[in-house]
């Protein structure tokens, strides 16, 4: 919801993206027949589109806590995929916390990304801000007044 507001206020093309990424993985998580392909497949497509327009969306796409916070969510979710394809039956007790080991993983990643979105462009807009208007940086006392 917070990408969709984002997009309604701001109107810019990353924001709605990022809406229907969010969207998908809802539809993931809700485990839609065919929504797991559905993911991949928006994965792809807006990572091609990211690439193509990637001048236009350089504001965010450079922003370190949005890269930080979205390549944890997409790591915690290809651990996930790992959990629930079984790569980890070698390990005691693992049929007892698989499912529910998968669904946690599963719901933190969407987290990270859902909280990627939402810094997403803070950094950049606080910057410009602090360029437009230096003053705000001037302390409202100096030393020799405390």
């Amino acid at each position: 919801l917070v990408s969709l507001f984002r997009w309604i206020v701001h109107r810019h093309a990353f924001f709605f993206g990022t809406s229907i990424l969010l969207g998908v993985h809802v539809c993931r998580e809700i485990h839609f027949a065919g929504s797991g392909e559905l993911a991949y497949l928006t994965l792809l497509v807006l990572g091609l589109l990211a690439l193509k327009h990637h001048r236009r969306l350089s504001p965010y796409l450079e922003d370190p806590y949005f890269l930080t916070l979205l390549a944890m969510g997409f790591f915690t979710y290809v651990i996930t995929v790992t959990v629930d394809q079984g790569w980890w039956n070698f390990i005691p007790g693992h049929k007892v916390i698989q499912d529910p080991l998968e669904e946690t993983l599963e719901v933190v990643g969407h987290l990270l990304i859902g909280s990627a979105v939402s810094v997403a462009g803070l950094v950049a807009a606080v910057q410009r801000s602090i360029v437009a208007r230096p003053d705000r940086l001037k302390a409202t006392s100096s030393p020799e007044e405390i």
